[in-house]
């Protein structure tokens, strides 16, 4: 009987797979008479593609007999020809470069340059260059030395364009180094400050500074965009500065420059005002109109005056990322500047929660440092506990504390253990903190904590790829050292407001 029903189900399969191939056979031999620049015909086109790719009309379901019933419709080579041919009038159309600035035909060719990198990856790489080309950008005029290096003319119209923009953003995801450092020469060479000030050209810049790879080439990078950093702050460009940030961390290069013109950009730049930069990060404002604030709550004579930060989603990204430094004293210091009121309203803020996650995950803060923040909010740990992001704040944290810094939390926990058990923020912490057997059983507690601990380090190499990073990199080191050891034979060497943002010069031209 089952193998009855599973045959019925595979001729049905077959009789499909059959009429669905002649009706993409007929879209084919019928390409002629159908346009891209409809709605209609965008969705029409997505759905032929996403089926020849093997993927569904509605694409949301993510079951396990979703999948399974996914991989047995699997299409055959036949499919894929047919979808080759379809790209291929596509893009050799005479209305191509309309439909690169399309509504509608613009994410079609998005699906197609997708679909082909995942189907042949050496017909990707091609498609890729192809596309660069038809666009233009191999052909863009050179600079000339006197247009203002802010002036739109510098770049090419379609960078320009709200629909090419994301067409060119995933072409910098799929193309080749190779093809990458011609297009950075005849694109975005000598024009990045125009690309960061450009209101939809800053968000091909972020993917040109996340393509690069290489210290030399994002040095070039660096040094063109950095004298204006506060103008891109001004300009509320806040993806090309987060993007710049973590890329100096993931290289491991110019930390030190871009902490100098972070502090440069929010005019902290003398030691007693250095102390702020946390704190001017969170809220996204220059020192002086925070200054103006505190001035203003001493006037008002409000009682707990500061206490509750109102923590800005994008400063938020950029403490977290500096938090990984490979010297982050000075971060550390002026996070540690914070009131007892002010570091509790961080943790039991949204963006606050994952500033504090990031400082206990940090492997370049030490322990001390770490207890400093745990003492400070001595005293409003069940308070913390109790509140609806606090309580996520301490299952977060719990994982990258040491066993004495776990001991003393649940420790303070349950002396007021009831009132943490009753709340329906708390008794998540209660549970996954288990409280329950530290007060019954703290010999036990700690044993199995201890364990869960050396657990996490034998897995830390997977768990954090950070540390996959470091380790490759002090291998190549020694690599390189031993290589020259054997070349020279000598030993090796063991709530946003930027219009508050008033840059003190205009950008130069």
């Amino acid at each position: 009987m089952k193998q009855e029903k599973r045959s019925e189900k595979a001729e049905r399969r077959n009789s499909i797979s059959d009429e669905t191939f002649n009706y993409y056979k007929r879209v084919h031999e019928s390409f002629k008479d159908l346009t891209l620049s409809g709605i209609d015909q965008d969705i029409f086109f997505t759905n032929v593609f996403r089926q020849l790719e093997n993927e569904a009309l509605v694409a949301h379901k993510k079951t396990d007999s979703y999948k399974e019933k996914l991989h047995e419709s699997k299409p055959d080579e036949t499919f894929h020809k047919q979808f080759f041919k379809i790209s291929k009038l596509i893009i050799n159309s005479s209305h191509f470069t309309n439909y690169v600035s399309d509504k509608a035909a613009n994410p079609v060719i998005q699906l197609i340059l997708h679909i082909t990198c995942q189907l042949k990856q050496h017909k990707g790489e091609k498609l890729c260059k192809k596309l660069i080309r038809l666009c233009g950008f191999f052909d863009v005029p050179a600079v000339d030395p006197e247009t203002p290096l802010t002036d739109h003319t510098r770049l090419p119209v379609l960078m320009m364009d709200v629909y090419a923009t994301y067409l060119v953003q995933l072409l910098l995801q799929h193309c080749s180094e190779e093809l990458f450092l011609a297009w950075y020469e005849s694109s975005f060479k000598d024009r990045l400050i125009a690309y960061a000030i450009h209101e939809q050209s800053n968000y091909v810049l972020q993917h040109v500074i996340e393509r690069c790879s290489s210290k030399e080439m994002f040095t070039f990078i660096f040094d063109e965009i950095t004298p204006y950093l506060e103008d891109m702050l001004s300009m509320k460009h806040m993806g090309v500065i987060k993007t710049l940030i973590r890329k100096c961390l993931t290289l491991g290069t110019k930390q030190k420059k871009i902490v100098k013109k972070l502090l440069d950009a929010f005019h902290c730049t003398e030691e007693d005002k250095k102390i702020l930069i946390v704190p001017l990060l969170m809220v996204m404002k220059t020192y002086e109109v925070y200054m103006e604030n505190i001035t203003i709550d001493d006037e008002v004579e409000k009682p707990e005056k500061f206490a509750k930060i109102i923590i800005n989603i994008h400063g938020s990204m950029i403490v977290q990322t500096l938090f990984n430094f490979g010297n982050p004293k000075l971060f550390v210091d002026s996070f540690l500047s914070l009131t007892p009121k002010q570091m509790v309203s961080v943790m039991c803020s949204y963006f606050g929660n994952f500033m504090i996650k990031e400082y206990f995950k940090s492997s370049t803060i030490g322990e001390k440092s770490k207890d400093a923040v745990l003492q400070k909010i001595s005293g409003s740990y069940s308070d913390i506990a109790c509140d609806r992001i606090g309580s996520h704040t301490w299952q977060d944290i719990w994982n990258y504390l040491n066993i004495n810094q776990k001991t003393n939390i649940a420790e303070e926990l349950c002396k007021q253990i009831e009132k943490v058990r009753k709340n329906k923020y708390g008794v998540y912490v209660y549970a996954n903190l288990a409280l329950g057997t530290y007060r019954h059983n703290c010999q036990q507690w700690q044993t199995s904590q201890a364990a869960l601990t050396n657990k996490r380090k034998m897995f830390k190499d997977i768990l954090d790829p950070n540390e996959v990073r470091k380790k490759s990199k002090k291998s190549s080191k020694s690599k390189e050292n031993k290589q020259d050891c054997l070349n020279s034979n000598d030993q090796p060497d063991d709530a946003i407001d930027f219009d508050l943002f008033k840059p003190k010069n205009k950008v130069k031209t």
